[in-house]
């Protein structure tokens, strides 16, 4: 709930008031799409296909906290995914654009009664450069396609990826 608050002018002559309302939004559900935000089917698979393309993102960017609060610390996999964007970081080395292009979604398992719901989600691997400070290249990701990342999710006030399965065909 907004807290508003006033300014008024102690000068009689002038008397303008402003009022502005500032917001507690929390900063993780502020970055995530509407679309994935909602408790449903549709919302599950927004959110897994999001939180994917954050991933490849945060390879771009070579910025492991674009994952922060998307996931549990449980998640192995999503510690590994931070990890590798952390080393980017650290060798001051990015993606030059996004390696991982989801291709599809689908619900594995949905049961209204179980905590965590199990979403697909499909794509490929494009080779793109790795570079340096300079955008010179100093490796490329290969192509892989077909590749199967089965999500776990589990909703609090948002959806959160607690582990993740690499499928490969």
């Amino acid at each position: 709930m907004p807290t508003p608050t006033q300014t008024v002018s102690p000068s009689p002559g002038a008397a303008a008031t402003s009022s502005t309302a500032t917001a507690d939004v929390d900063p993780v559900l502020a970055r995530i799409p509407k679309a994935a935000r909602e408790n449903t089917q549709e919302g599950a698979e927004a959110f897994g296909k999001f939180f994917m393309e954050q991933v490849a993102q945060s390879l771009v960017a070579a910025d492991p906290d674009l994952l922060r609060g998307l996931h549990s610390a449980e998640c192995k996999t999503c510690a590994n995914f931070r990890r590798t964007a952390a080393n980017l970081e650290a060798a001051g080395e990015h993606h030059s654009k996004p390696s991982f292009i989801v291709q599809d979604t689908a619900i594995r398992r949905f049961l209204e009664n179980e905590p965590s719901k199990f979403i697909e989600v499909t794509g490929q691997e494009v080779p793109v450069g790795i570079v340096n400070r300079s955008n010179a290249t100093v490796d490329r990701t290969r192509q892989q396609d077909g590749i199967r990342f089965v999500l776990v999710l589990e909703f609090d006030t948002h959806w959160s990826v607690s582990a993740v399965h690499v499928e490969e065909e």
